[in-house]
C-alpha cells in the first residue's frame, strides 16, 4: 500500500491551500486517460505570490461526493475506466465556477478537493504508473517548467516546488 511521508503531506497540503485559495474551476480536459481540471484565481492581480492559473492533472481514477454518496468513476477494468470517466464529465461540469474550499492529501496519497457542496477525490490504484496527480501553475503539462508544483509519484514520493522567499 501506497504511503506518502507525514512531512511531504504536511508541506504538501500548506501549498495546496495557498494554491487553491479563491480559485474556481474554469475548464475540464480529457485526453486519452488523461484529465485535466484548470482552476482560476481572479484574486491573484491582488496577491502577486498566488498565480492567476493552477491546473490539476491526473491518469487516476475520480470520483465526486455529495452528501456522502460517491460515484465511483473507474471500476477496475479499462472499459470501465472509460465509463466512469464518461460518468465524470457531467458532474465536472456541473462544478465549473465552483469554488475550492479546502485540499487535502489523505495518508495514501488521494488528493481531496471540496467545493460548496461537493468534494473531488482523486485516487490511483495500485498499477499507477508515473506521476499520479500533479498540481501545478504556469502549464498544464506537467514537464513544463513550474513556479509552484506538488506531485504525486506511484512510488508515494511527494514532490513539492515554490518560489523561494
Amino acid at each position: 500500500m501506497r504511503r506518502v511521508d507525514p512531512g511531504e503531506k504536511l508541506e504538501g497540503e500548506r501549498v495546496l491551500r495557498h494554491l487553491f485559495s479563491g480559485a474556481r474551476l474554469d475548464s475540464v480536459t480529457f485526453r486519452s486517460v488523461e484529465l485535466t481540471l484548470g482552476f482560476f484565481n481572479a484574486e491573484a492581480d491582488k496577491n502577486r505570490e498566488q498565480p492567476g492559473y493552477v491546473w490539476l492533472t491526473t491518469i487516476a481514477s475520480a470520483t465526486i461526493a455529495r452528501s456522502g454518496g460517491f460515484a465511483s468513476s473507474a471500476p477496475g477494468t479499462q472499459a470501465g475506466f472509460h465509463e466512469g470517466r464518461t460518468a465524470l464529465v457531467g458532474q465536472l461540469y456541473q462544478l465549473l465556477g465552483d469554488s475550492v474550499f479546502s485540499a487535502t492529501i489523505a495518508p495514501d496519497g488521494a488528493l481531496g478537493l471540496q467545493f460548496t457542496d461537493h468534494a473531488l477525490d482523486v485516487r490511483a490504484g495500485e498499477d499507477e504508473q508515473d506521476e499520479i496527480w500533479s498540481v501545478t501553475s504556469d502549464t498544464p503539462e506537467p514537464l513544463g517548467e513550474h513556479r509552484w508544483r506538488v506531485t504525486l509519484s506511484n512510488s508515494g514520493r511527494l514532490v513539492v516546488k515554490q518560489p523561494a522567499r
